[in-house]
Formats: structure tokens, C-alpha cells, sequence
């Protein structure tokens, strides 16, 4: 299949041009990908991985097949004893606590305008979460989805 071009202006212009270069495409094999968000809570070493969906799009194929690569690596990595990451500014230099991938899907734009969903594909688990569970998320608190799944 040929690569997609954009349907929206929601790019940058790199990837813009990585669309339009014929010997990158994706029949040729080639898949670039961009994560929009990696939460680091630095004074207590806590990492996310976060894409932002709007409009209630899903992810297309492409982009579960790399977001998976690199959930899986996270969470190999930072559960192995001997890894050590380099961290440019010494502001956390113990274990690094990896709490997980998500997909954080809008029905509008934006957590103000409309419904939020989290999903975490590893788990293969959604929660319709408002916007003050949002924020207690964003702050590492999961205990949130679990009040969510209680419920």
C-alpha cells in the first residue's frame, strides 16, 4: 500500500516531506512514525509513553506495529537491572519506573471540547475517563483507572 498522505494540516513540515518521498514508501517497507508525548515525572523517575488521537480517529496499522516496538522496548529495558539510561540533565539519576503506553483519544480536540478515552493496547484495556481523571493520570495516578474500573 502506498504511504497515506495527510488528511489534516496537523503536520510538521518533516513529515509532510517523508510522505511525499517516493523512495520511502511504505511498499517499499519503510514506516516513520512520530509518539507525541513522553511523560517523565523526573523528581520521582516515572516514564509514559502518550499518542493524542482527535476527532475519535484510531491508529492505522503502521502505527501500532512501531508504538508496540517501543512499548515493548520500555518496558524490557527499564525492567533490566544492568540498564542505566544517560541523562543529560542529572536531575533523576535513579531507577526509572516505566507505567506504560497510551493512546489518548479526544471526540473533539482537546480534553475541554468533548470526551476523553484512554486506551492502553498492551492490556487491551479503555476507560472513559473526564477531565479531572485526565489530569490525575497526566500525574501518574493510576489509581484513577482503577476507580474507573470499579465503578
Amino acid at each position: 500500500m502506498p504511504t497515506r498522505k495527510r488528511i489534516d494540516k496537523h503536520s510538521t513540515e518533516l513529515g509532510l516531506w517523508l510522505r511525499e518521498q517516493k523512495e520511502l514508501d511504505e511498499e517499499l517497507g519503510y514506516v516513520y512514525e512520530n509518539l507525541d508525548y513522553i511523560g517523565y515525572q523526573y523528581l520521582e523517575g516515572k516514564v509514559m509513553l502518550l499518542e493524542e488521537k482527535r476527532l475519535g480517529v484510531i491508529r492505522d496499522l503502521p502505527q501500532r506495529v512501531a508504538h508496540s516496538i517501543v512499548d515493548q522496548a520500555m518496558l524490557f529495558a527499564l525492567r533490566h537491572m544492568d540498564f542505566s539510561p544517560y541523562v543529560e540533565a542529572k536531575r533523576f539519576l535513579g531507577k526509572l519506573v516505566y507505567y506504560g503506553y497510551y493512546v489518548i483519544r479526544f471526540e473533539n480536540t482537546s480534553p475541554d471540547d468533548g470526551g476523553i478515552t484512554l486506551f492502553r493496547p498492551s492490556e487491551n484495556k479503555v476507560w472513559q475517563v473526564t477531565r479531572e481523571q485526565f489530569l490525575r493520570f497526566l500525574q501518574f495516578d493510576m489509581t484513577v483507572l482503577n476507580e474507573i474500573r470499579d465503578n
